[in-house]
């Protein structure tokens, strides 16, 4: 997907957009067709045009942005940089497996009280006896208590405890080891790849424009 989109409340702090009172009044949205449709002005979407430079100062000086595209209620408010160019966006898999999640688990595809010791999931070097006894849930929420190498870096595995001195589910850290495994056990679990599942579930109801997977 080469363009992100953001709700524009995001960047409704007082430093950046003023929204005044009148949009609390509601604006009817509108579904995109083919092509984006644009707000006349600022001020039609219920926001403070004055506030513009500021954005655009902040994006270029303080965010390192390469491109941001601004939706409200279905149409273009605020495109800036090159949308079209490809970014590096470090760690979203982890948002999208929990969106991913969420479905597996209302669908009753994935327990997520299942033990990994029950799962039948093991790694390189081995898990101790009291790692295997962190669930699906541990994982998601990054409680797991496993502190075994990840096949990856850009965590906090550097400021892990000792393996095998936390308790499942007693203990944050931020370790890829986790995330990698909730894509393995969702690969298990439907026969499928979370790219593949990611094509039908989300990119193509959402009807993601620039999304191959």
């Amino acid at each position: 997907m080469k363009t992100f989109f953001f709700n524009a409340i995001l960047l409704s702090s007082s430093f950046l957009i003023r929204i005044p009172s009148a949009f609390s009044q509601a604006i009817p949205p509108v579904f995109p067709s083919e092509s984006w449709e644009r707000y006349s002005s600022w001020s039609e979407a219920g926001f403070d045009e004055n506030r513009l430079p500021i954005i655009r100062q902040f994006l270029t000086d303080s965010m390192n942005t390469t491109g941001l595209y601004v939706v409200v209620n279905g149409k273009e408010l605020f495109r800036f940089g090159d949308i079209e160019e490809l970014s590096y966006l470090a760690s979203c898999r982890k948002s999208i497996l929990a969106m991913m999640y969420g479905n597996y688990i209302n669908e009753g595809i994935i327990d997520p009280e299942l033990t990994l010791e029950a799962i039948g999931f093991d790694d390189n070097q081995g898990l101790l006896p009291i790692e295997k006894k962190a669930t699906v849930r541990h994982l998601i929420t990054a409680r797991s208590g496993i502190y075994h190498p990840a096949s990856n870096a850009g965590d906090n595995s550097a400021d892990a405890p000792e393996r095998g001195s936390q308790e499942p589910g007693s203990y944050f850290l931020y370790n890829n080891w986790d995330f990698n495994v909730l894509g393995t056990i969702l690969d298990r679990a439907t026969g499928s790849s979370l790219f593949q599942e990611f094509e039908s579930r989300m990119a193509e109801p959402l009807e993601m424009e620039d999304f191959r997977v």
